[in-house]
């Protein structure tokens, strides 16, 4: 995968340690920011990325940012491989105290996966038959 880095600020993508399953993605902004309750905004990440055909990216929230009550706006971004403009940080404040976002601060984390060749979707008029069967949300009982 190529990272094109937009800010100079920016150290080499990579993950914090050999069992992370992302990237971290940076606050590209020049002061600080406050979010009010209830309030979102898109944030620049500062780079530009290049993921190979049958595979995305997915962006979430990093878990320490989280407990805080900064969310992304739509939960999870999802980056499509032939997508090539700025990774934008959509985030929104769900908690009831304001949020300050510092320059530079590691907001994000970018995980990317592989998918299928949605070429080889077929048309059924019934699927196979599984133990689970059509039980949804409960159907375990917990």
């Amino acid at each position: 995968m190529k990272i094109q880095l937009l800010d100079k600020r920016l150290p080499k993508p990579k993950p914090a340690t050999i069992y992370s399953a992302g990237i971290d993605l940076h606050a590209c902004i020049d002061t600080p920011l406050t979010l009010l309750p209830g309030d979102s905004k898109k944030l620049n990440s500062g780079i530009k990325v290049a993921i190979p055909t049958y595979w995305y990216g997915e962006m979430h929230i990093r878990s320490s940012i989280g407990m805080i009550g900064l969310n992304l706006m739509n939960s999870v971004g999802i980056i499509d491989s032939d997508y090539r403009g700025e990774i934008m940080i959509p985030v929104y404040n769900r908690s009831n105290i304001q949020i300050a976002i510092n320059p530079m601060q590691r907001i994000a984390q970018l995980v990317i996966s592989q998918h299928l060749d949605y070429g080889y979707i077929q048309v059924v008029k019934s699927l196979d038959v599984t133990e689970r069967g059509e039980g949804g949300f409960g159907h375990t009982g917990e």
